[in-house]
């Protein structure tokens, strides 16, 4: 095999690589009652990871609450706020005939 084509192949590789990982998560704002979790995406759309959700239902469950996603912030870069609040869980009550 010819050195071009190893090159070549090992910079499709590498730019594939990089280009289906997210960076790191990191925990930008937490309280009680919302947590904030920033990292750099991956897509031209902004997608919230299974990390960021299990992240955020680890730490809304050490108030008893459940983490409910709400929205993402997104600028010019790839980084992006995924945002979650912790509520309690609601009760539903429904009158019977």
């Amino acid at each position: 095999m010819k050195l071009d084509n190893i090159f070549f192949i090992s910079l499709v590789v590498t730019l594939l690589t990089g280009c289906t990982s997210t960076g790191k998560h990191v925990v930008k704002y937490s309280s009680e009652h919302a947590i904030t979790i920033g990292y750099h995406g991956f897509g031209i759309l902004p997608i919230v990871t299974p990390e960021a959700r299990d992240t955020a239902a680890r730490h809304c469950a050490e108030y008893d609450r459940k983490a409910v996603y709400q929205d993402v912030t997104y600028g010019i870069s790839t980084y992006e706020l995924h945002n979650f609040t912790c509520e309690i869980d609601r009760v539903i009550v429904t009158q019977e005939n």
